[in-house]
């Protein structure tokens, strides 16, 4: 039994979720700076409180619309890569 006291089940769950953040900061590193930001603040990434459109327009003093077309071009960009790797989609 591991000295914390956490069950292996726990552990397991904790090793688990560290790895699909690690994937995804790996998947996040082809996108330009600007474009990680958006999906990191959407999605609630890194220890974050999601965002909504309007609030990250506020936040960078642009419109809803915009922050939803950087948004919108940040998930074609991360679903490319998959089509290179024989994807299915």
């Amino acid at each position: 039994m591991p000295a914390s006291g956490d069950s292996l089940e726990a552990l397991i769950e904790k090793w688990y979720e560290e790895q699909i953040r690690q994937a995804l900061r790996e998947e996040l590193e082809v996108l330009p700076q600007r474009l990680q930001e958006v999906i990191e603040l959407h999605d609630g990434l890194n220890g974050q409180v999601s965002q909504n459109l309007l609030e990250m327009g506020r936040g960078w003093s642009r419109s809803r619309e915009w922050i939803r077309q950087l948004h919108n071009e940040a998930l074609v960009l991360l679903r490319l890569p998959a089509l290179d790797k024989g994807g299915c989609f």
